[in-house]
């Protein structure tokens, strides 16, 4: 018999969230989702407020192994999709609010008087680097500054990442990289590239389960200090309406229910970023200038995503 995992108090009914999915074009359908109990899921969005993930991720740690992210809209609540500035000199960009400012419970705060400073690894491609958005506004700088503004001190993000590459690259780049052998958190996102060149199943497959092996291994053995982030799906962008935007839609689900069963047997987090980058078609200020990849507001969604996991963890 499985168990329903423990929720903040929300106001949806006990079975069923209404929700928008997008269907693989960009365009919102209406539907509902289920709560899934094997093993046991809860379907989660990027954009509830920060507080109640974290609430339910430290509410369902003993169950959780996968952090799964989709939308479902719940009536009266706010919407947080603002990026965060960031403490690097850059070219100018257009102001917008600080997504960091927007969560201000204790419940987030480090505990008072706590010193310690944290590791965070992050490995990827273009996303983890930011391609075509300063670099202050990549997710994982702008992670960073979400949780030091909470009174968590955290070290830069160590970043291997490098536009266009695959799984192999990276395997390649991580070892010429000569990182430090172990880090307190670590992100794994690699594989749209994979997809790109048409790279089979199995090849990714391979490739994405050697380099999650390593990411625990970065992070000393601790799979819980480890999150998998989905495959973005860039068929929805402007670039992607000059190819077949349905069939990389499939591709890209294809491709993630690779890294997601693979991040359930290692027990790893798991953060569906996907849904919410489908909205780039529809939304042009989710788009880099080059009309390829996800802006910094875009970016500013998963930082706070991952935020919210890396304080459930660290949070007693």
């Amino acid at each position: 018999m499985h168990t329903l995992l423990k929720t903040p108090v929300m106001p949806v009914e006990p079975a069923l969230g209404i929700f928008h999915q997008p269907d693989p074009t960009g365009n919102l359908q209406k539907g509902k989702i289920r709560y899934s109990f094997h093993p046991p899921l809860l379907l989660i969005s990027t954009r509830q407020p920060i507080l109640f993930w974290v609430n339910f991720v430290k509410d369902n740690r003993d169950r959780l192994s996968i952090f799964p992210m989709k939308h479902f809209l719940v009536l009266g609540l706010w919407l947080i999709a603002c990026p965060v500035t960031g403490c690097r000199q850059e070219p100018a960009s257009p102001a917008q609010p600080d997504s960091s400012r927007n969560a201000e419970s204790p419940s987030v705060k480090a505990p008072e008087g706590d010193t310690t400073t944290y590791t965070y690894l992050a490995l990827g491609d273009s996303y983890t680097v930011g391609q075509s958005v300063p670099a202050a506004q990549s997710f994982p700088d702008q992670t960073m500054d979400i949780l030091r503004h909470w009174g968590w001190h955290f070290s830069g993000a160590r970043i291997i990442a490098v536009t266009g590459w695959t799984t192999d690259e990276l395997t390649q780049g991580i070892l010429a990289a000569s990182p430090l052998p172990t880090y307190d958190f670590v992100t794994l996102l690699i594989g749209v590239n994979d997809q790109y060149r048409g790279y089979g199943l199995d090849h990714y497959r391979k490739g994405f389960e050697s380099l999650l092996k390593q990411a625990v291994g970065f992070a000393g053995g601790n799979p819980n200090h480890v999150i998998v982030l989905s495959i973005p799906d860039w068929g929805v962008t402007p670039f992607g309406q000059g190819s077949d935007p349905q069939k990389i839609a499939e591709e890209i689900d294809a491709f993630n229910e690779v890294n997601e069963q693979l991040a359930r047997t290692y027990e790893v987090h798991y953060l569906n970023i996907t849904p919410d980058t489908r909205q780039m078609g529809s939304d042009a200020s989710l788009v880099a200038s080059d009309g390829l990849h996800p802006s910094g507001k875009e970016y500013a969604r998963w930082a706070q995503g991952l935020a919210a996991i890396i304080v459930a963890t660290l949070q007693p």
